[in-house]
């Protein structure tokens, strides 16, 4: 039992190590965890340990989050949103080390490239909007709404996503894709049978998925 106490003991030391030189993308604590749960169970008291990893664990966790927001605020158009779901999904995860109550915690949320993807997004969901209300779109509505969610998670002001909400909510939206009925795809009259008042509206996917490329409204050849 005393040698396996020894190894256990020197097993963390070296996990400990591992990960404090690791780079933030190869790091997992999850090596280091299994040690000291196992040596806990051996009787031995690793609070000390258990602090150098949550340390160690902060540190990759703040370097994880300036690297995310960096890539969100650097990131082409159409991939901003995906980026910076990233980087909220980081300072989410982060939380986790820190008691909410502590100065420290605020910090996660305060830095100036946190703020500047805050104001990326506003800038974002407001100019989608107004697009969106000039020439409604059911995809371009989707595609807001996952704004707004995001808004929500990354702090934005309640009443100006509220308020963005309701404007999307107000507009009448084209008619659904007659074939598929998705509420989110955008459906188009089709050239043989189709007006734009009228309900032969297809989306690009339903439109896809036909084996012989046939109208299913009036069977004629695209």
């Amino acid at each position: 039992l005393d040698v396996r106490k020894r190894f256990v003991q020197a097993r963390i030391s070296a996990e400990l190590r591992c990960a404090s030189e690791a780079s933030a993308e190869s790091f997992t604590p999850r090596l280091a965890i299994e040690a000291i749960e196992e040596a806990e169970e051996l009787g031995l008291d690793l609070s000390q340990a258990r602090d150098e990893l949550l340390d160690v664990r902060k540190r990759f966790a703040q370097e994880r989050i300036s690297a995310e927001l960096r890539r969100a605020l650097e990131a082409p158009a159409e991939s901003f949103t995906p980026s910076l779901e990233h980087a909220i999904n980081a300072i989410e995860e982060a939380e986790e080390l820190w008691p909410r109550s502590t100065a420290e915690a605020d910090v996660l949320r305060a830095s100036p490239a946190w703020m500047e993807g805050a104001r990326s997004l506003a800038a974002e969901i407001a100019s989608g909007l107004a697009r969106h209300l000039g020439a409604p779109r059911r995809s371009e509505k989707g595609r807001l709404l996952g704004l707004l969610a995001l808004g929500a998670r990354l702090g934005l002001v309640a009443a100006e996503l509220a308020r963005a909400r309701r404007a999307l909510d107000e507009v009448s939206l084209p008619a659904e894709c007659a074939v598929c009925y998705s509420e989110e795809s955008d459906a188009y009259p089709r050239p043989c049978c189709g007006r734009q008042a009228g309900g032969n509206v297809m989306c690009d996917d339903c439109l896809a998925k036909l084996l012989h490329l046939r109208c299913p409204f009036c069977r004629a050849s695209f």
